[in-house]
């Protein structure tokens, strides 16, 4: 999907490195070095971009609108499962999704693959998806990889990484897209 690269090497006794490669061109900050940590500057725009929460508990739900409704200029729909993701993608556009894992009716890995394979439209298929799961297995980070999910973070779910998340996705979706 990225034109990346997976290689894992293992030795008996001594561990795992699994290394993985993206073609992305990182965003540079003012002294051109590569930079992330949009939340720095304490101030949170999301500049009228689109966020669909993909959620299906309630508490979860409570917090993710907390969180991104008290940022500036922010945007967001709520899908309760991936069916539900898959019909409000197909209805307007969104800049960037925030998709749980375990859900019922259609989980976050099925959502994926059918939003990646077009089932909510050509111009949606390459929508910046970011998984937020409560799932710190190493399983479940390299099956969101592989389904075609774009990041990964874990709850509970942190302000600042989240907005960082947020932003690193969209922009780098985007290349055209000023960042602050």
């Amino acid at each position: 999907m990225h034109q990346g690269k997976i290689a894992v090497q293992s030795e008996e006794g001594v561990g795992t490195t699994v290394s993985l490669q993206l073609n992305k061109t990182l965003p540079k900050n003012g002294n051109g070095a590569n930079s992330f940590d949009y939340a720095k500057s304490g101030v949170f725009d999301l500049e009228n971009k689109n966020v669909l929460i993909v959620e299906d508990n309630a508490l979860n739900q409570m917090v993710l609108k907390i969180l991104i409704g008290n940022w500036k200029n922010s945007r967001f729909e709520i899908a309760n499962n991936g069916q539900e993701a898959i019909d409000l993608l197909k209805a307007q556009p969104f800049d960037v999704v925030l998709m749980d894992l375990q859900m019922p009716v259609m989980d976050g890995y099925e959502a994926t693959t059918a939003i990646r394979a077009g089932a909510a439209g050509t111009a949606m298929s390459k929508v910046p998806i970011i998984a937020v799961t409560a799932d710190v297995t190493q399983k479940a980070r390299f099956r969101v990889l592989e389904v075609g999910m774009d990041d990964y973070m874990t709850k509970p779910i942190n302000k600042e990484e989240l907005y960082n998340k947020i932003k690193k996705a969209i922009y780098l979706g985007n290349p055209e897209m000023p960042h602050k």
